[in-house]
């Protein structure tokens, strides 16, 4: 056989073999298969980070809420229960401005988000990962859990509380001074409302904040996980115009 045309026999053999669906899945199926593992192998690695911080972030977050919760309970019945034997009117009406302004306090508390509470860590660690998708599905929830403490803790560290504190404390001040003119009594209403708002703020913990930055530093994730995973849907069709995806935020 001629030498020239050998070389192109072998060339066509080649290209016939480049192009055939086997030797094409051969070429693509590890490096899919390979990635699919990594990525697997990298909720694994993110969510034992994530477990171990929430772990250490749901003792003081709980008792924080536990124990402002009781504090504001405590002062609200307390000062209820003082007013109707009180010796003299002034004791009784600074009594139940003061219950008043505690009893919104304890409202405070009782409507604030808590998202680690009850046994969101219990579900969380019920997730099947023993797919990737359920690997990833853990993973994000955990992303969740600690975002969103995170920026509980921001709001009680803002202004924002004090600024409420001050306006409710000065509203039972004023009605106190105003209206049933003692002064001592209003300014020290407004001064216990607003220092007792400024030790919820200072006892509030940072620890979820600061495992957050960490975990922004280390693994860089997807600017979305502050939306809990179980609230995005998506659903695929195909149309005579191609895919669709339809999907609920």
């Amino acid at each position: 056989m001629h030498p020239g045309r050998l070389v192109g026999l072998l060339g066509l053999g080649g290209a016939v073999l480049t192009l055939s669906p086997t030797a094409n899945a051969q070429s693509e199926g590890a490096p899919r298969h390979a990635a699919a593992k990594t990525d697997s192998l990298d909720d694994g690695a993110r969510y034992a980070w994530l477990d171990k911080e929430l772990g250490q972030v749901e003792g003081p977050t709980e008792r924080w809420y536990t124990g402002w919760t009781a504090t504001f309970a405590w002062l609200s019945v307390g000062q209820y229960a003082f007013a109707a034997p009180a010796p003299n009117a002034g004791l009784r009406e600074f009594s139940l401005v003061g219950a008043v302004n505690s009893t919104l306090g304890l409202l405070a508390m009782l409507g604030a988000p808590n998202t680690l509470g009850g046994n969101a860590r219990e579900r969380l660690q019920k997730f099947d990962a023993s797919t990737p998708l359920g690997a990833y599905e853990r993973r994000r929830r955990a992303e969740y859990l600690l975002h969103a403490t995170a920026a509980e803790e921001s709001f009680y560290h803002s202004p924002v509380p004090l600024i409420l504190a001050t306006l409710s404390s000065a509203g039972g001040g004023a009605i106190l001074i105003y209206g049933y003119h003692q002064i001592p009594a209003g300014w020290g209403t407004f001064g216990a409302g607003v220092g007792l708002t400024l030790l919820e703020m200072l006892t509030r913990p940072f620890s979820a904040g600061n495992a957050w930055d960490r975990y922004v530093d280390k693994y860089h994730p997807s600017p979305n996980v502050q939306v809990p995973p179980d609230q995005i849907h998506l659903s695929f069709a195909v149309t005579p115009m191609g895919g669709a995806i339809n999907g609920t935020f």
